[in-house]
């Protein structure tokens, strides 16, 4: 959960609740905001509830992250809509596998402009720092080679198609936190 929270606050997203290391009782985890006044999304299916203006914009962005972090687990149960229609992602215990590979790579035809160049300027050394205490090394090297993946079919589409078709003018990504 930690490490989700702390790269997706890297790459500007800031829809993945606070989340923080601690110990309890000796034993090391993580504390996370819980969110309120939330459906799923899940429910809003369930009551057909038609989705906000900018719905695909945030999903998109997201199927870039889950890929980025191999996060097998993305279901409708797990994605969290505020009143104001913003999406929240929740639930990141089985993310940052040793896979290497692009879990959902058909998803990913579009990538909010600043998170693709956040991707392409954080090094490697600084998501390592970043990340201390959360991953350890195997993780981090299937995360790296994931990130190159990704790089690698991202250029691929703006060559076929074009920077006005791949990269994405949305506010679903803001100005990077932390760096």
């Amino acid at each position: 959960e930690r490490a989700a929270y702390v790269v997706a606050r890297m790459l500007g997203f800031d829809n993945i609740p606070p989340t923080v290391l601690r110990e309890l009782d000796g034993k090391r985890g993580t504390l996370q905001l819980w969110l309120e006044g939330m459906e799923t999304h899940a429910e809003l299916l369930e009551r057909r509830a038609e989705m906000s203006p900018d719905w695909v914009d945030q999903m998109t962005a997201i199927w870039v992250f889950d890929n980025l972090l191999f996060n097998a687990d993305r279901h409708p149960g797990n994605i969290l809509i505020d009143p104001e229609g913003r999406v929240w992602m929740i639930d990141h215990t089985q993310t940052f596998q040793y896979d290497a590979r692009l879990i959902e790579r058909d998803q990913v035809r579009r990538i909010p402009r600043l998170m693709w160049q956040r991707l392409l300027e954080i090094s490697d050394a600084e998501f390592e720092q970043a990340l201390a205490g959360s991953l350890d090394n195997r993780q981090l090297e299937a995360f790296f080679e994931r990130r190159e993946r990704l790089v690698e079919l991202i250029e691929g589409l703006i060559t076929e198609l074009g920077d006005d078709r791949v990269l994405l003018d949305s506010p679903c990504v803001q100005a990077a936190v932390t760096r």
